[in-house]
């Protein structure tokens, strides 16, 4: 299993959900990944989860500060 870190620092727009999309996809079964986003990242929250939950990933943690940062983890799930 490995653990892969994604650190977002500026808003997102589409181009950006895209890639985001093409590297979840890159991730295999029983992997986890680590995303962090600055506070003013909220709004970018829900649609980086909702891609990981379209991607086959249980989103076991959503939120959390530190350091002024939110958090989002996840694990892949092993498809059937």
């Amino acid at each position: 299993m490995s653990q892969y870190s994604l650190n977002i620092k500026n808003e997102m727009d589409l181009s950006d959900y895209s890639k985001f999309y093409d590297y979840m996809n890159l991730v295999n079964n029983d992997d986890r990944v680590v995303v962090t986003l600055n506070e003013n990242n909220k709004k970018d929250t829900k649609m980086i989860c909702c891609i990981m939950e379209n991607n086959n990933f249980d989103v076991s943690w959503k939120g959390g500060y530190k350091n002024e940062q939110l958090r989002i983890m996840g694990c892949k799930k092993r498809t059937p």
